[in-house]
């Protein structure tokens, strides 16, 4: 599975049961009724378990990219 970072808070990430089929993945930030900020991750793959294999792949780069960021301070 490769994922590729589109944006800040936008990924691709390549399905490993359909060769040549990418899905995006999205952590856009949302607010709640109370006008608080949070983050809902999505992606447009067609599974019904959420989160979705697509999602685990690109939270656990950005997982690794963060502590890695944080290592070099």
């Amino acid at each position: 599975m490769t994922v590729s970072q589109i944006s800040n808070s936008k990924w691709s990430v390549s399905s490993e049961s359909h060769p040549g089929t990418f899905y995006t993945v999205r952590h856009p930030t949302k607010l709640d009724e109370m006008g608080c900020m949070y983050f809902k991750w999505t992606c447009d793959c067609p599974s019904y378990r959420q989160p979705c294999k697509h999602i685990l792949a690109v939270q656990a780069e950005y997982q690794a990219l963060e502590e890695a960021a944080e290592r070099d301070e």
